[in-house]
């Protein structure tokens, strides 16, 4: 069993010395075993015989130790969690546990005002199960507020009670979806989205619920959107999207609205529909005035990668670069710095400035296997992929040399999976280019481009594919990267 191992592995280095400081809050203690214990797990030590020989212990002490450093752990996550529990959930708990607190310490008046204002913000972002936790207190303790009578608490819990057996029914919803969705793909059949929705809100009941509720349209769309993001279909899915979108008749669940719009953005984003994208982006606006402080800081580091991201297809590119800039020296979760570092490198790609872009590679605070376990494989190739037309273009042959044959020693199980076969003819087309490029026939470079390339519809292609794809192009057109990307795209 590797849980202690698997948990350790999931916390960065401002998490190990926070836990270092964690575990020594009761008293400070020389030598402790579990501390050593966890110093040694992190190095990546695992070998059980030599981890005991190291901590001089035998095997049931040794199991000791790990029993209460995983306790430790446990409790030391928890309390992380919490802490950074920025959602709308989060911060209606946090109230309520207060409001119980005062209750039992017989502060009853400042409790029915904390537990009244989580009242407020449950019904605001329709947690039904915590508003259900919420009425329960009200009722226990309503002998104590003069204003509201039992009657009217109990007709409010049954209330939510049925609003929360319907979210519940939402669950079950999102299961069947995926699994449609999944059956299809065994079938090989095309997955049509706007069906498989219509299907199952039909079979559950719920079309008139889905367009009355920004929240269960945003958990709709969430799941199908998991097989978008997997499939690239983008182009599939942005009608079905949009469509229920325009359905909505009721939008003045702002938390909810303001997730939608972003998803409405991303999804136009990736079907090159620039402006489009930003228009949505302008439309979150006044919902995101109404969300909460934690909630605005959050949204607005992605609306900010989405308007930058845009802007480079819009004529904006040193604008995109300005908004990232700013965006880079602010303090970000670990895995949006790592997207926000990639996209600036790449942005400063394009405006051929290689000096800053071999800056920001430095920048990058993980390991592969950090980021590979965090933000995903494919991630990981596409940000050695891109390093490898750096390295080429700033002149670092050398460089980019190396890292071909590095990432043909990581992803040789990955490239011989059929979606990514086209990764692996672009990383051959890449070879070509960097080992050959002073001898090379740009006829033939493009034959063997238009060849190799596994075409799709351009209105379908995937934005990404196609700008990896206009670097190879800029090669035989003897164009810039970005002159080239932007014309490609333009013209799609």
């Amino acid at each position: 069993m590797r849980f202690l191992e698997d948990v350790i592995t999931s916390l960065d280095e401002k998490d190990h010395r926070d836990f270092r400081f964690f575990i020594q809050r009761s008293r400070q203690k020389k030598g402790r075993k579990d501390l050593a214990l966890f110093g040694l797990l992190s190095s990546g030590e695992s070998d059980t015989s030599r981890l005991k020989d190291q901590l001089g212990v035998n095997d049931n002490a040794y199991h000791t130790l790990r029993k209460r450093l995983y306790k430790h752990l446990s409790e030391f996550v928890i309390l992380k969690s919490m802490d950074q529990d920025a959602t709308a959930a989060g911060r209606v708990n946090a109230i309520y546990t207060m409001a119980k607190y005062l209750f039992q310490q017989g502060l009853s008046a400042a409790g029915w005002k904390l537990l009244l204002r989580a009242e407020h913000f449950g019904l605001q972002y329709e947690l039904f199960d915590l508003l259900n936790t919420i009425y329960l207190l009200q009722i226990e303790y309503c002998h104590l507020n003069d204003d509201l009578e039992l009657s009217y608490i109990t007709a409010r819990y049954e209330q939510n009670s049925d609003k929360l057996r319907q979210s519940e029914k939402i669950i079950v919803l999102q299961a069947v979806l995926k699994e449609r969705v999944l059956s299809a793909r065994r079938q090989g059949q095309e997955v049509s989205f706007e069906d498989i929705l219509t299907e199952t809100l039909t079979d559950f009941k719920m079309k008139r619920l889905s367009r009355e509720s920004p929240k269960i349209l945003f958990s709709l769309m969430s799941t199908l959107r998991q097989w978008v993001v997997v499939s690239k279909e983008f182009h599939a899915f942005e009608p079905t999207l949009e469509r229920c979108y325009l359905s909505l008749t009721r939008q003045e669940n702002h938390y909810y609205m303001v997730q939608l719009l972003i998803m409405l953005a991303h999804t136009k984003y990736r079907t090159k529909k620039f402006s489009e994208s930003m228009h949505y982006l302008d439309l979150l606006t006044p919902h995101l005035a109404q969300t909460p402080v934690h909630f605005q800081k959050s949204s607005l580091i992605k609306v900010n990668q989405l308007k930058a991201a845009n802007l480079i297809f819009l004529g904006g590119l040193n604008e995109s670069v300005s908004l990232l800039e700013e965006l880079v020296q602010q303090k970000l979760p670990e895995r949006v710095k790592g997207n926000v570092i990639t996209n600036l490198g790449i942005y400063h790609f394009y405006q051929q400035d290689y000096r800053r872009c071999m800056q920001l590679l430095n920048t990058y605070d993980h390991t592969d296997t950090w980021y590979k376990n965090h933000l995903g494989i494919e991630w990981l190739l596409k940000r050695d992929l891109m390093a490898v037309l750096l390295f080429n273009d700033a002149g670092q042959k050398d460089l980019a040399e190396s890292k071909i044959r590095s990432i043909e020693r990581k992803y040789t199980g990955l490239f011989n999976q059929k979606r990514y076969k086209r990764a692996a003819t672009f990383l051959s087309l890449i070879k070509r280019i960097v080992y050959e490029e002073e001898i090379l026939n740009l006829a033939d470079l493009e034959k063997k481009v238009q060849v190799s390339w596994e075409w799709v519809p351009r209105r379908e292609e995937d934005l990404q594919a196609m700008i990896f794809y206009a670097w190879l192009r800029s090669k035989i057109t003897r164009q810039t990267f970005y002159e080239c990307m932007v014309e490609m795209i333009r013209t799609n």
